[in-house]
C-alpha cells in the first residue's frame, strides 16, 4: 500500500486550486508516476471518499478533497456515515 503518497497527492491538491483542476478534468496526468496501486488510483478517479477513508486517509484531508470531488457537505457526511465508528483513532 502507498497510502502516504495518496495522503500527500490530497495534500498537494488541497494546497493547489490549479492541480485540483487539472485533476477534475484529467486525472491521470496527476496521479500518474506516483506510486499508486491500481486500487488507489481507482478509488481516486471514482472519488470515493468512503473506500479511501477505509484504506487509512486522515479525514482531516478528505473533507476538502472532497470539495475538488465535487461533493457538497451533506454529501460527504452521508458517504462516510456507512463506516462511522470503524476507526478507533
Amino acid at each position: 500500500m502507498s497510502l502516504h503518497a495518496v495522503e500527500r497527492l490530497l495534500h498537494e491538491m488541497n494546497r493547489d486550486a490549479a492541480m485540483a483542476e487539472r485533476f477534475r478534468s484529467d486525472p491521470d496526468p496527476v496521479i500518474g508516476g506516483r506510486g499508486l496501486t491500481v486500487d488507489e488510483i481507482t478509488m481516486l478517479k471514482s472519488r470515493d471518499v468512503l473506500a479511501l477513508y477505509r484504506h487509512g486517509v486522515h479525514p482531516l484531508l478528505l473533507a476538502p478533497a472532497s470539495r475538488f470531488f465535487g461533493m457538497d457537505q451533506a454529501t460527504f457526511r452521508s458517504a462516510l456515515e456507512p463506516a462511522m465508528g470503524e476507526r478507533t483513532r
